[in-house]
């Protein structure tokens, strides 16, 4: 009797330890991480993405399972944006129709075409889910997962409507081509790049801070991750941002009575890099 006890607790013994020999790393709810991102991001709006945009981000993560961590997050870029199609309804832009900024002044028999850059930066809560962990095994060495949260975003857009060095309004006739774009691409050899003028805001569904719009976020996402070593790991993350605010690109005019009936998203792409405590 006493040696069946004493092989039962052996083998209580075995099996209760077999998940951490199994994954090799320490229990799932006393990990700690700390990342940094780098990638591109893009306006899903009325006006064409620029490429590269950039942004930069830190983050702070806690592991409350096997499956769940908890992540706060800041990060913060530069998007840009360019038709190669001129604009139907800017007239009722303030970025050019003089209200922002009286150098840029056009009038209905002129051609324009739209362009912004947007600053942004954002604080995050995420949640963090790991896939390939929500059953006995898997997850060694590796996760798949889906990000969902919330936040707050502070952005500025601005627009390149005049020439600085002349400080007259840009000529843009004579710049259409048979390709869109051709056509932007003789749009970045006229425009001198120094987006001076403030983009159309809304003032009425979002709150201010000067010059500076915020407003709610709310994120969903997802990406891949390898462990390189004991505390290092390397992955792709995207995440899809849902704003409220149709003027993340500072363009919201189908034509010259009508505006577009979707707020703008901003979407991202990010290569990461991880410490594990």
């Amino acid at each position: 009797m006493k040696n069946t006890c004493t092989l039962l607790c052996l083998f209580l013994l075995l099996v209760t330890d077999l998940p951490a020999q199994y994954y090799g790393v320490q229990p799932q709810s006393e990990t700690w991480s700390l990342g940094l991102k780098v990638g591109n991001a893009m306006i899903k709006g009325e006006v064409q993405p620029e490429f590269p945009s950039y942004q930069v981000g830190l983050y702070g993560q806690k592991s409350l399972g096997r499956a769940v961590d908890v992540r706060l997050q800041v990060q913060g870029g530069f998007i840009y944006g360019l038709n190669g199609t001129p604009s139907a309804g800017f007239m009722n832009n303030p970025a050019w129709n003089g209200t922002n900024n009286p150098l840029a002044a056009y009038d209905s028999l002129d051609m324009v075409y739209d362009n912004f850059r947007m600053e942004f930066y954002d604080l995050s809560f995420l949640f963090k889910l790991n896939l390939n962990r929500l059953g006995a095994y898997g997850g060694e060495g590796w996760d798949l997962y889906a990000l969902a949260g919330v936040g707050a975003m502070l952005y500025q857009t601005k627009v390149d409507a005049y020439n600085a060095a002349t400080a007259d309004r840009y000529r843009f006739e004579g710049i259409a081509a048979n390709d869109p774009r051709q056509t932007r691409q003789k749009l970045r050899e006229l425009l001198d790049g120094e987006y001076e003028t403030l983009a159309e805001q809304d003032y009425y569904n979002s709150s201010h801070l000067g010059k500076y719009t915020v407003n709610t976020l709310f994120t969903l996402g997802g990406g891949i991750k390898f462990m390189l070593g004991t505390h290092l790991a390397l992955g792709l993350e995207g995440r899809y941002n849902f704003i409220g605010d149709d003027l993340l690109d500072g363009q919201q005019w189908q034509d010259s009575q009508n505006i577009t009936p979707e707020a703008d998203r901003l979407l991202s792409a990010s290569l990461l890099l991880e410490y594990v405590f």
